[in-house]
């Protein structure tokens, strides 16, 4: 008789213990690249969640999207100069953001190199370089102070002015996904896209949200350089390995150029057996944390990076930086 009174006792005592909420796994593609999210269930209403994260994908597509020849970004990057054209207010917002990091940078990040980018890449898809000629007929269109917005609308002073905001919109919409996930009442949100994440709240476990920083080569999450437990911050990482060309020599050398580009010289950073092979950054939103890991990687040096790093955190104090070096 004691032995099932134990029974019943140990049985009563299990129906007492609280249940976990469920940890709810949605996934998707978004402009070619895959979104994660996880969230602190139950939800209310599942399908609505998903079309809340497929419309703010769709209004960052139709204003930030460069490769969508519709959105706002590339109308403007196609209007004339001196021509005076309205703009959203969602854009003017960002812009005056992105002005923020622009001059945190010293101007470093510029995404006004757009029309560099173009040239390089048509270059080094053939194995070829552009000439300095080349290279100095779009120099004196590159740069912030091409353009102005002033109530409401913008206008360029060069034509050839063009903007690719890669380098932070994708932190961006990953801020927009997860701030309207808490503002229709998820609070615990885990959301990644492209590698570029944002957390919120806590694991149902009752633990913060936990990411590894992977080594070079290696995705074992035991060989990582580091474990980051994220507080309501996100994380970014620009590396040299993302988008890259090798370019070979008729000597037989080559050189292997990737996609950030030194807007003073007008030419792509290249990568370098002693130079910085990737930048992690968690910062308070997924587009600081974008711009100063795409910043800090563009220094040719790691001193001038950790002295950027150093500058950035007077601003952002909670922000960190992870360098990887070959």
């Amino acid at each position: 008789m004691a032995k099932y009174l134990f029974l019943i006792l140990a049985l009563l005592a299990a129906c007492d213990q609280p249940k976990k909420p469920p940890l709810v796994h949605l996934s998707g593609v978004a402009m070619t690249m895959e979104w994660r999210a996880q969230i602190k269930g139950p939800l209310k209403d599942p399908a609505e969640v998903e079309r809340l994260i497929e419309r703010s994908f769709r209004e960052v597509n139709l204003v930030y999207n460069r490769w969508n020849p519709l959105s706002e970004i590339s109308k403007i990057n196609r209007q004339q100069a001196h021509l005076s054209t309205p703009i959203s207010p969602q854009l003017q917002k960002f812009l005056a953001f992105t002005d923020e990091m622009v001059k945190l940078s010293g101007g470093r990040f510029d995404p006004t190199i757009e029309p560099l980018q173009t040239l390089w890449k048509s270059k080094l898809v053939r194995n070829e370089i552009p000439t300095d000629e080349e290279i100095l007929d779009i120099l004196p269109a590159v740069g912030w102070k091409h353009f102005q917005i002033e109530n409401g609308h913008l206008t360029k002073d060069q034509e050839l002015t063009s903007f690719d905001l890669g380098g932070i919109a994708k932190g961006m919409a990953v801020d927009m996904v997860v701030e309207r996930l808490n503002q229709a009442g998820y609070s615990d949100v885990y959301f990644e896209w492209g590698g570029e994440i944002r957390a919120t709240g806590k694991h149902p476990e009752g633990r913060p949200w936990t990411v590894f920083i992977a080594r070079l080569k290696n995705s074992d999450p035991k060989d990582a350089i580091d474990l980051v437990a994220l507080d309501n911050e996100a994380i970014a990482t620009s590396g040299d390995y993302e988008q890259f060309w090798v370019v070979r020599h008729p000597d037989g050398t080559s050189t292997t150029y990737f996609h950030v580009i030194d807007p003073e010289t007008g030419r792509p950073l290249t990568s370098r057996e002693d130079g910085i092979a990737s930048v992690s950054v968690v910062a308070p939103t997924c587009a600081i944390a974008d711009a100063l890991a795409t910043t800090a990687l563009s220094f040719p040096n790691l001193d001038e990076a950790e002295a950027f790093a150093l500058k950035a955190q007077k601003v952002f104090p909670t922000a960190r930086f992870w360098f990887v070096k070959r």
